[in-house]
């Protein structure tokens, strides 16, 4: 035998030396070229913004970027010039910074002499690169710096103020009215919009309801109205006010008189109503103590007595959210001043200007700048910004006139729904020209006593209102801002007393015009004289408009995001806020009007009171926005996506005017620091937003507490509203913003300018935390979708997410040991969290989305419960269907959790959802903009809750951080993407995706596409940056660039696999990376087989035939790997697939051949067993890897394939193995085989055919017989198909897996009776039907909520075929609250041996007995019952019903009464809690001060709604005289009580 064996060896020997030779594989040849030109310096930018004109003189921060042609060009030196001229750079007199060894090119500071105030500077820069090259010197840019510390010359000044006539002190108000429903206020003695008496004519109360306004409502006693008295009808009433005497009377009949001192002044009128309130006044008369006439109005056509309400043919229509204050005459002033600058050479000119309110600044008949709605909104009591202006193209020889005007803006404008005059009640302008001449004198213009005003054409002004704009007085006045206009008439100005030392120079890009939008058409309208226009994107802005009409005609323009179903303008959802213009014609001619005072978030235009409509060429929709660079492009294979993309932009433009707003439309429009927490990173990538969030965050800074805390809004409305200072997640900006700017841009000063504010806040979270749990409740997770997150989860996630980025930002900017304290704080804030909210089996407390979003994405789940964690995030998608809950405080992190947690999958799912809820939705219903609701448009069409129904609200878009870094992959690897990381992952339903991201450094770019299959990825990375790219593929091998193995490609260094992940280093340039699977293959069989020889080479051997063997197999695996570098070269070369398949097989055959003797050896003891072994399990995987190349070259798919439909135990299941032929050649030689769980059995069916046709496909059938007695499980079935191709056999394998179920079915649940109270039982009955043929036995389970009592198992016993029923009690708990509590019932632990049934928990109101009842909210109840409360509680009506609250704005309220209670035996206090919407409420209920019940409330309702509960009360020394004190007291978390009605009910 051994002879025989030597033999055969020999022979092998001969046959494989031809092969040999021809097995040398060049790599391919490398190619040298010139070196390209130095690298170029371009974009340079000071302080992050372009040519700057007004800055600081603190040092500033210089940036470049560097182009060139080379890949893996890095910056090696710098060199800056500052001179004072251009002409000066090349011996700058102002800086040489000299040749400076540094990558840097970000935020270099100026390290030169002193700025100067009000100079301007030029610089350059150059920079040598890694090989020595030298750039030219960059293109000039320029800065310029402001006053600095010199004082301002000018004074403030604007025009007199009309102040409130004493006539307006003692007078009555005669009006007629009706239809009111729900509640017709009438404001008197108004001082403004926020200090004024206001009686209520209250239907829902039946009675007159006196308010005091004094910055918050106060509500005096009412006076009911006479029985029977019909607010509908039409009624005469008069309210008189004289000295402290207040007389209100109804047909002539007093029905109130009281006295009250609060306001005793003078002050306006007017109406109001709020929410569903309405009422129509019919006419008006407001007479003076004199006799005087002040007012007298009956509502005529086009009538404008008031600022809001609606004429209609009946009268003026006051309803929604209305504050209809007497309008006043307020036109914008105009300013003016003429001068002489004599005839010298004027080398440059400057204005420095600011306003209290808006301002535009007009020099010798021309507009300064290009800046909207200047200086923007600060805390005007803390800081003001003033702009810098260069006007020297402007000034002229001689006569010159600088003219302002000044708008009321911020400064004395409405500022959301609180009113106005809330930094001031007077307008001003301050503004220095200063001309520099040519001989180095200076001459200053500035404002003072000399200048001259008067009313201008801009008759109003409002931000949230709108302009009125008369052509006429423009008419009279042309010219005005040119020398030699007649002035005579005008007035002298005010100076007004204000300081300057809150002036500080602007630091961020100003709003300006952004775009134009000239594609308006015209839509159908139903109202005649009324036309619409359609500008095809919801924008931000005004209209410019040329209209035709005749002198003194008046045209009004509104505006809207929407339109009503019945194609009206929808504007209830703008509130208060009017967004309507106005404007009067001077002449029958064309006229252009534009507004320059205000802004309107819009689609759509109504335009009315002209006689034709005017042609939709002739409107043109003007973009307003802080003019920040926009920074990416997102093109993707999905219209929805892309129109994603667009509505994400759109949005953020909108909304991001002076400060990040929460909507652009209603009166609101605050900086909500919630919204722009969750979107900030998103805006980083769309946005050059560097300067703009700098800028807020002062604005932030200038809100902080003493204690730490942070407001809800930023800038605040001082004494007016805040946010509140408690809430997570809105505070948490503070910290969150700052860390995402240092992470996009890279500059750490933004860490050093906040640091105090942030390690003051972080510490207030500490301080405010119990054992490092928070729970202080607040706005929580704001819109959610009856999916709420309980306080302390979500506030506890968010003190651990900013501890942790402030540890992070200590430690960049080298405060160590801050740094190590509070990572250490992190990690026991983490370990907290684990023990108080992560259970054993994964569930978060709340088990809401947003818990385990918060939980994952601030790694706050325990180690060793991670997958259990995904596990139960991924149920709570899987049981709304795989949509989403979360309200605004999980969306951003949404799809970040799932893509950490390995669902990326589930993440594409969402993303491309078209149904509600979702993105997709939201486009599917003509979306443009992000919506403030996932549902502001309802399925049905109709819209959903007016009072907050914002059409363009950025925070939902929060979604597009993770299109950027997951879809497309582009992220920075270190902060300001000095390193980037491009790491896309693909998904279903998106098959190309090409984004580009302006970076500090330059454009980055990841466009991949997988339309053809395996991955392409093309890459652009800047220069002077390097990247880490990681591709999902198989192993290095398969990746190429320019169609060259990376390993053979410069510039390309392979670091690791992670996660499925090839990792590849990379320096600037353009690649062009694809993923080859048949190269990976090859690639890894190269690798294996060269393993394989390793060990063929280290194997010991004795004797003669041992080392014969050994031989024989290297020379064997010399053969295998020339044929592996064979297919690996023909392939690489583009070889036909046929032709390298061939090289496969052959290297197939030889592996089988070197598995026969490497066994045959073994068999005969040539070869050590444990040697044999290894090396045949090496050659075991290699075939594996040798056929998955086959396959994909031949075009082979092998699959197992079940039946469709349930299987029960005891069935025969017909299964196929399956090979499809792709390919353009027949399949031979097939074979397969199938292996099944132990006690099931196997038998093939028929004959197994052996060749598959090319485009054919072949089928194995097997019957598969599952045991009887099988339980209800998933059983793995495997195997494999083979097939032979150029004398080598390629196998692959097949698996899927069979669903059995379970035996016995739950067919029925029922439950009687229907409704059952607390105490009562309830009989659930299950029926059962046994599906088999054999017996089954077991038992029903049934689970009930928590603080039921548990139920017993009920056990069965089932014969063949046998169906019965199974009867269990279950007893329903005093303590409970009015449901339809689920139950499931259960046979097994499956799900599908799981049924639900339902107790329907009914507690009447009013309960059949009780001792008594508190109808809290209503008047005369809370009176009887001695009720006091917190000074924040409030009543009003909700959800149909009187109630009370304490307040969620005010946490710790509390409100309480007297209840007359059983002295002896236990009794339920009975309460019905009403809500806005779903939500969590917990608080404490008190009883004579100790705590008698603990309320944990979750309605998941969305809109209003009641909630019926109680809780049982045991007979104590406090109930025995009968009577309790009883109090709800907010406990600080979650939302407060909402109580309606309260009963104490006796217990048998």
């Amino acid at each position: 035998m051994r002879k025989q064996i030597a033999g055969v060896i020999a022979a092998s020997l001969v046959a494989a030396v031809a092969p040999a030779a021809a097995a040398s594989a060049a790599g391919p040849a490398t190619v040298r070229t010139a070196s390209p030109p130095a690298p170029a310096v371009t974009d340079l930018t000071v302080n992050a913004l372009d040519d700057p004109l007004g800055i600081g003189l603190a040092a500033p921060a210089l940036s470049w970027k560097l182009t060139s042609e080379r890949r893996g060009v890095t910056q090696q030196a710098y060199e800056v010039h500052v001179a004072t001229s251009a002409d000066a750079l090349d011996d700058p007199d102002v800086w040489d910074s000299g040749t400076v060894t540094s990558p840097t090119s970000v935020d270099v500071r100026y390290d030169g002499p002193a700025l100067e105030p009000r100079t301007d500077y030029v610089w350059s820069v150059r920079v040598t690169d890694d090989q020595g090259e030298t750039s030219d010197w960059s293109e000039p840019a320029r800065f310029g710096t402001g006053l600095g510390d010199e004082p301002w010359e000018a004074e403030w000044i604007g025009a007199d103020s009309d102040a409130i006539g004493a006539e307006w002190t003692d007078y009555t108000i005669d009006f007629t009215a009706s239809r009111i429903s729900g509640a017709l206020g009438v404001y008197f003695r108004g001082e403004d919009t926020e200090h004024a008496y206001m009686w209520q004519l209250s239907e829902a109360d039946d009675a007159l309801r006196p308010h005091v306004k004094n910055g918050g409502y106060a509500v005096l006693d009412a006076t009911p109205f006479p029985a029977g008295f019909d607010f509908a009808a039409e009624h005469d009433y008069t309210i008189a006010v004289d000295g402290d005497t207040i007389t209100t009377s109804v047909d002539g009949e007093v029905l109130d008189e009281r006295t009250d001192t609060t306001f005793d002044g003078p002050g306006v009128m007017g109406f109001r109503t709020n929410g569903a309130e309405a009422g129509l006044v019919h006419d008006l008369t407001v007479t003076a103590a004199d006799g005087e006439v002040l007012v007298e109005s009956d509502f005529d056509d086009g009538d404008r007595t008031f600022v809001a309400g609606t004429v209609t043919d009946d009268g003026l229509d006051v309803s929604g959210n209305a504050e209809a204050w007497l309008r006043r005459d307020d036109a914008v002033p105009l300013l003016r001043t003429e001068v002489d600058l004599g005839d010298k050479e004027v080398r440059r000119a400057r204005v420095y200007a600011s306003a209290r309110g808006v301002y535009e600044l007009r020099l010798n008949g021309e507009k300064v700048g290009d800046d909207e709605l200047a200086p923007g909104w600060t805390a005007y009591d803390k800081r003001i910004d003033y702009q810098t202006y260069d006007v020297t193209e402007q000034v002229r020889t001689g006569a010159n006139v600088l003219g302002a005007e000044v708008a009321p803006g911020w400064y004395t404008g409405k500022v959301a729904m609180f009113g106005t005059d809330v930094y001031g009640t007077d307008n001003s302008v301050i503004a220095e020209l200063v001309v520099d001449y040519a001989d180095g004198t200076r001459e200053t213009v500035r404002t003072d006593d000399t200048w001259q005003t008067t009313a201008g054409p801009t008759r109003e002004a409002d931000l949230l209102d709108g302009e009125s704009y008369d052509a006429r007085v423009a008419a009279a006045l042309d010219g005005w801002d040119e020398p030699g206009f007649d002035a005579d008439g005008w007035d002298g100005v005010t100076v007004r007393d204000e300081p300057t030392d809150v002036l500080e120079p602007e630091t961020t890009v100003p709003v300006r015009v952004t775009e134009e939008l000239d594609g308006a058409e015209q839509i159908d309208s139903p109202t005649e004289g009324v036309y619409l226009y359609d500008l095809g994107q919801n924008m931000v802005g005004h209209v410019r408009l040329t209209l035709l009409g005749e002198p003194g005609q008046t045209v009004q323009i509104r505006h809207g995001e929407v339109l009503n179903p019945d194609g009206t303008l929808y504007t209830a959802n703008l509130r208060t806020a009017k967004a309507t213009d106005h404007y009067t014609f001077a002449t029958d001619e064309p006229e252009t009007f534009e507004p320059s005072f205000t802004f309107h978030g819009f689609r759509y235009v109504e335009v009315s009171g002209v006689d034709e409509a005017p042609d939709a060429s002739d409107l043109v929709g003007v973009v307003v926005g802080t003019d920040g660079d926009l920074t990416s492009s997102l093109e993707t294979s999905s219209d929805l996506v892309n129109q994603l993309q667009s509505n994400i932009v759109w949005g953020m433009r909108g909304n991001f005017l002076s400060i990040p707003t929460d909507t652009p439309a209603r009166d609101e429009r605050m900086g909500w620091t919630g919204d722009i927490n969750v979107f900030a990173r998103t805006a980083v990538y769309n946005m050059d937003a560097e300067s703009f969030l700098t800028k807020w965050l002062q604005d932030l800074r200038d809100t902080q507490r003493p204690n730490g805390s942070l407001p809800g809004v930023a800038p605040v409305v001082p004494n007016r509203f805040d946010g509140g200072y408690e809430s997570a997640g809105w505070m948490d900006a503070g910290v969150h913003v700052p860390w995402t700017l240092w992470q996009a841009f890279g500059d750490t000063d933004v860490i050093r300018e906040n640091y105090d504010m942030m390690r003051r806040y972080v510490d207030f979270l500490e301080a405010d935390s119990t054992n490092h749990i928070r729970s202080a409740g607040g706005y929580l997770d704001w819109l959610n979708l009856d999916d709420p997150t309980p306080a302390d989860v979500l506030d506890t996630a968010f003190v651990a997410k900013s501890t942790r980025e402030l540890a992070q930002m200590a430690d960049a900017i080298g405060k160590d040991d801050e740094a190590a304290e509070l990572t250490a704080r992190y990690e026991a804030i983490r370990a907290a969290y684990q023990d108080a909210f992560v259970a054993d089996d994964g569930t978060v407390k709340g088990d809401s989305q947003t818990a385990y979003i918060l939980t994952l994405t601030n790694d706050l789940e325990p180690k060793d419960r991670r997958d259990a964690v995904v596990d139960q995030f991924v149920e709570t998608l899987e049981r709304r269907d795989y949509h989403l809950s979360t309200g605004f405080l999980g969306v951003d992190g949404l799809l970040p959790a799932l893509t950490k947690a390995g669902r990326t999958d589930i993440a594409y799912r969402l993303l491309q959802h078209t149904d509600y809820p979702s993105w997709g939705y939201e486009i599917g219903k003509g979306a443009t903009t992000v919506w403030e609701r996932w549902n502001s448009i309802n399925p049905d069409g109709s819209f959903n809750d007016v009072g907050m129904n914002s059409f363009n609200h950025y925070a939902y878009g929060a979604v597009g951080e993770w299109m950027y870094r997951t879809m497309a992959g582009v992220s920075a690897a270190e902060p300001g993407y000095a390193k980037v990381l491009i790491a896309p992952e693909p998904g279903d339903g998106i098959d190309t995706v090409d984004f580009t991201h302006e970076t500090p450094y330059g454009p980055v770019r990841s466009a991949w596409s997988t339309a053809d299959g395996p991955m392409s990825l093309d890459v652009t990375v800047p220069a002077n940056t390097t990247a880490e790219v990681r591709i999902p593929a198989a192993n290095r091998w398969a990746i190429t660039e320019g169609g060259t193995p990376i390993s053979d490609v410069d510039g390309v260094t392979f670091t690791s696999m992670d996660d499925g992940d090839v990792v590849l280093e990379i320096g600037s340039g353009d690649y062009a990376f694809a993923v080859d699977p048949v190269l990976g293959d090859l690639g890894a069989a190269k690798k294996a087989a060269g393993a394989f020889a390793d060990d063929v080479d280290a194997l010991s051997t004795e004797g003669v035939l041992g080392r014969v063997a050994k031989g024989h197999l290297q020379l064997r695996t010399k053969l295998m790997e020339t044929e592996i570098a064979t297919a690996w070269r023909l392939h690489v070369r583009g070889a036909d697939d046929q032709l390298t398949a061939a090289a496969v097989h052959r290297a197939l055959a030889s592996v089988a051949d070197l598995d026969r003797w490497a066994a045959t050896y073994g068999e005969r003891g040539v070869l050590d067993a444990d040697a044999t072994d290894a090396l045949r399990e090496t050659l075991a995987s290699l075939e594996r890897t040798l056929s998955k190349a086959s396959s994909r070259l031949v075009g082979a798919v092998a699959s197992l394939e079940l039946p469709a439909g349930e299987i029960l135990p005891g069935d025969v299941v017909r299964v196929a193995v399956r090979l499809e032929n792709a390919g353009k050649r027949p399949l031979t030689g097939i074979d397969s085989s199938l292996d099944v769980p132990a006690d099931w059995e196997l038998e093939p069916v028929g004959r197994h055919a052996t060749t598959v046709a090319a485009r054919g496909t072949l089928e194995h059938a097997y019957d598969v017989t599952v045991p009887a007695d099988a339980e209800a499980s998933t059983a793995d079935l495997t195997g494999s198909v083979s097939y032979r191709h150029t004398g080598g056999t390629a196998t692959l394998p097949v698996s899927a897996s069979l669903m059995v179920a379970p035996g016995v079915a739950i067919t029925a649940t029922a439950t009687a009776p229907e409704a059952v109270d607390g105490g009562e039982t309830a009989t659930v009955t299950t029926t059962l039907r046994n599906r088999t043929e054999v017996a089954q036995t077991g038992e029903v389970t049934v689970a009930v909520p928590d603080g039921w009592d548990p139920v017993d198992a009920v056990a069965y016993d089932l014969a063949p075929g046998e169906q019965t029923d199974v009867a269990v009690d279950v007893t329903v708990p005093q303590t409970v609250r009015e449901q339809a509590a689920s139950l499931v019932v259960a046979t097994g632990p499956t799900a599908a041996e799981k049924a639900t049934a339902t107790v329907q928990v009914v507690l009447p109101t009013p309960p059949a007995d009780s001792t008594d009842h508190v109808d809290v909210g209503d008047g005369a109840s809370e009176s009887a019952h001695g009720l006091t409360a917190s000074q924040h509680s409030g009543t009003n009506v909700e959800a149909g019903l009187t109630r009370r609250y304490t307040h969620s704005s005010y946490p710790g309220g509390w409100f309480e009464f007297d209840v007359a209670v059983p002295s002896a035996g236990r009794f339920v206090v009975r309460m019905v809690e009403t809500f806005d919407g779903a939500r969590r409420k917990t608080y404490d209920v008190l009883i004579d001060g100790e705590v008698a019940h603990s309320v944990d409330l979750t309605r998941t309702a969305g809109g209003e709604g009641t909630v019926t509960h109680q809780f049982v009360v045991e007979p104590s020394d406090l109930t025995a005289d009968g009577t309790v004190r009883m109090r709800f007291a907010d406990t600080g978390a979650d939302y407060d009580p909402s109580i309606a009605d309260v009963w104490a009910v006796p217990l048998g």
